[in-house]
This record gives structure tokens, sequence and C-alpha cells, in this order.
């Protein structure tokens, strides 16, 4: 079952819940203050965090995720 991430709009906080695919836009209750004010945010991947930080592409800038000079030193 997917986790997915929510802020509630009541007090604010971010919170992750699993449910399932067809659940995700259904409001959450917010284990911090219980209401029933969770919204689904977006979340970007843990797979995106390995680009590459030259503009130039030319293999100079190294990888994001983990500094080394050959991006796919950490794939």
């Amino acid at each position: 079952m997917p986790t997915y991430e929510y802020v509630c709009s009541a007090c604010g906080r971010k919170f992750e819940a699993r449910c399932a695919i067809s659940e995700r836009d259904r409001v959450q209750r917010c284990p911090h203050c219980g209401a029933e004010a969770g919204r689904r945010q977006f979340a970007a991947c843990a797979v995106c965090a390995g680009r590459r930080t030259d503009a130039a592409g030319d293999g100079t800038g190294g990888c994001a995720a983990c500094g080394s000079k050959n991006c796919s030193a950490c794939h």
C-alpha cells in the first residue's frame, strides 16, 4: 500500500498516511490535532535526487545526490 504526504489545514502540520490509491484524495484525520482536515500534497520522489548539477552537461559538475564526479556512481 503506498504512502502519501498530507498537510492539515487546521494545524498546518505535515504527516504521512498509507492508503489505497483509490482513497488517496480522501480527507485524512490529522494524527497531531485530530481534525479531519488532512489534504494530500505533491511529494517529490527520491529517484529525482540523482540529477546532475552541471548545467553544461559536460560531466564537470557531478551528481547532486552523492557529490561524485560520475553520476553513474550512485545509481
